[in-house]
């Protein structure tokens, strides 16, 4: 079961992704974290089941990533699910997995300065 905390992490993490998917590759956005990261974060937006195509339908987990790794203009791994597993493992103080991390960073800036410019 999710702590308030982690949940309020994981809300904060899909405000800011929703976020993101609203700049356009033209404006020169660049990723400064992981891949693993990334794929991690997108894969929250996902779960949240909120963004939806011209249909009404879910969009895809591929469809995400693809669209985020656009914006900031980057390679879309060849499998995100794979990295997601990855992060998903993290384990020690060297590798503190994401949520614990997006905390420190949500209490001393935002996003878009540490993550992305």
């Amino acid at each position: 079961m999710m702590n308030i905390k982690e949940r309020q992490t994981r809300e904060r993490i899909v405000s800011d992704m929703q976020q993101l998917l609203t700049h356009k590759a033209d404006e020169g956005l660049v990723w400064r974290s992981t891949k693993t990261d990334l794929m991690e974060m997108v894969h929250y937006l996902y779960y949240a089941d909120i963004i939806r195509d011209e249909h009404g339908l879910p969009v895809t987990f591929t469809e995400l990533v693809r669209r985020t790794c656009e914006i900031l203009h980057m390679e879309p791994p060849g499998n995100p699910n794979h990295l997601v597993a990855r992060a998903m493992m993290r384990k020690g103080r060297k590798m503190l997995p994401l949520l614990q991390r997006y905390e420190g960073i949500s209490l001393y800036t935002n996003l878009y300065t540490t993550l992305y410019t």
